[in-house]
């Protein structure tokens, strides 16, 4: 039988795990493991000048990825351990994790909404999400496709050939095409068809791909996966208006998710709403 202290360490090892979450997730956005990286290591005084940040909760969230090893710490100075620089700073690696980082943390209120949804049994689709998570799930789709293209394309000679000679590609559920668009850049021949339900992401996808200048190389196709229906024609064209979520209207609580969470909500963007305002403010209906 397990000693409650084996026990009790799994519980607090899923803490800190989540802690350790938020923190690295702060550090990627505010520059500061960036900055520990272009550096090679630094103080935390040293961090907080560059990026002009407060140095006390610099300081605290450097310590706290030292706590959880992300960190090496030498006298006063930070630096990253070994293979963070990969792990956190290159998207381009398949073994890049910031990307599920991201979208961790970006599910912050949907882990709230389940508080009511455990209860009522209501859905959340794709269209009640805010563009942070949109745009974090894409950087962490991206990694997949890259173990693909490593690993697997090169075992499939057959797959490869026709890739490279010029394959017509059709991606489902393509949301911001950034993997799909390694498969491009792959395979310059390739020809990709992106099919997603979701304007939003659709119309980010087509303005990516543009500025990478592989645009030309894709079709953009706007329908449910149950409606898609290539040969007969009955996918509709990225025009259509036809919503990608079965309830309100698409994007769903973002607006007012994007409003709460950037400093221009407020009239400071160190001020925040006191105890008491956080407890009553009332959160936007689900569509």
């Amino acid at each position: 039988m397990a000693e409650i202290s084996e026990q009790a360490a799994k519980v607090l090892a899923a803490m800190a795990g989540a802690a350790t979450t938020w923190g690295l997730e702060l550090g990627l956005r505010t520059g500061v493991l960036g900055e520990i990286a272009r550096r090679g290591g630094a103080s935390a005084e040293e961090v907080a000048a560059a990026l002009d940040l407060d140095p006390l909760y610099t300081k605290v969230l450097l310590r706290g990825a030292y706590s959880a090893e992300v960190l090496d710490l030498d006298d006063d100075r930070y630096r990253l351990g070994e293979h963070m620089g990969t792990l956190l700073l290159d998207p381009d690696s398949p073994a890049y994790l910031s990307g599920a980082i991201k979208t961790m943390v970006a599910l912050r209120e949907t882990f709230l909404d389940l508080r009511g949804f455990a209860a009522t049994g209501q859905r959340e689709w794709w269209g009640d999400f805010d563009p942070e998570w949109i745009d974090a799930v894409g950087e962490n789709g991206q990694t997949y496709y890259r173990r693909i293209l490593n690993v697997v394309v090169p075992q499939l000679p057959a797959v490869q050939e026709k890739l490279e000679a010029g394959a017509r590609y059709l991606d489902l559920a393509c949301g911001l095409c950034r993997g799909p668009a390694k498969v491009a850049e792959a395979f310059p021949q390739t020809r990709i068809t992106a099919v997603d339900c979701d304007a939003y992401s659709l119309d980010q996808a087509e303005r990516e791909m543009k500025e990478r200048g592989i645009g030309d190389r894709f079709t953009f196709l706007r329908s449910f996966l149950e409606n898609l229906d290539l040969e007969g024609g009955a996918t509709t064209s990225r025009s259509s208006t036809s919503p990608c979520t079965r309830r309100g209207t698409s994007r769903g609580r973002s607006s007012e998710r994007t409003r709460r969470l950037t400093p221009a909500a407020s009239s400071s963007s160190r001020s925040s709403p006191s105890p008491s305002a956080r407890r009553t403010r009332g959160r936007s209906p689900a569509g």
